[in-house]
C-alpha cells in the first residue's frame, strides 16, 4: 500500500470498510432464491408480478455491489473542508467553518471519527456522516485506510489551519 501524504492540499481516501460486504451476500442470496422460485413456480395469473419482484431483487444486488466498491465510497480532505461520498453519487461537503472539532471516538459500530459541529451549524443529511445515536454527534460510517486517531488528527490539523490561515 502506498503511503498517503496527508499534508497535500487535496487528499482522497477510498473506503476500506467491509461492514457492507454481508449486505452483498444477503442481496445475492435473495435474488438467486427469487429467480429460482420464479422458474419453479409458474403461476399463470401473475407472471408479470413475479418478474417485477425478481427484477427488484437484482436491482438490489446492483446497489449492494456499488455500495461495497472502494472507489464509490470515499473521503476527500480539502483545505476548505471535506467531502464524503457514498455509492458514487450520495454524500455531501462540510466546510471547516462548520466544524468545532474532530476526534476519534467509539460509536455504535466501533472505533470511528467523530465530527463535532459548531453550535447552530446545519450540514443537513449527509449519507456516510450520520448523527450517531450513541454519541449524539456526526460520525463516519466507513473507515478510510487510516486508524481513527490518525484520520482525526489529520482532519483536526486541516480544520485549525483553515481557522487560522
Amino acid at each position: 500500500m502506498t503511503p498517503i501524504d496527508l499534508t497535500a492540499p487535496r487528499v482522497r481516501l477510498d473506503a476500506v470498510d467491509i461492514r457492507r460486504v454481508p449486505m452483498l451476500g444477503i442481496a445475492v442470496g435473495i435474488a438467486v432464491a427469487a429467480t429460482t422460485l420464479s422458474i419453479i413456480e409458474r403461476d399463470g395469473a401473475t407472471p408479470w408480478l413475479t418478474g417485477v419482484m425478481v427484477g427488484v431483487m437484482w436491482i438490489a444486488v446492483g446497489l449492494a455491489v456499488v455500495s461495497v466498491m472502494p472507489f464509490a465510497n470515499a473521503l476527500v480532505l480539502r483545505e476548505d473542508g471535506f467531502r464524503v461520498r457514498v455509492m458514487g453519487v450520495l454524500g455531501g461537503f462540510v466546510p471547516w467553518s462548520k466544524v468545532a472539532s474532530v476526534e476519534a471516538g467509539e460509536g455504535w459500530a466501533g472505533a470511528t471519527v467523530a465530527v463535532h459541529l459548531v453550535e447552530g451549524a446545519d450540514i443537513g443529511l449527509i449519507p456516510g456522516l450520520p448523527r450517531d445515536p450513541t454519541l449524539g454527534i456526526h460520525t463516519f460510517t466507513d473507515s478510510y485506510g487510516l486508524a481513527p486517531e490518525e484520520l482525526a488528527q489529520a482532519m483536526e490539523r486541516r480544520r485549525r489551519a483553515a481557522a487560522h490561515p
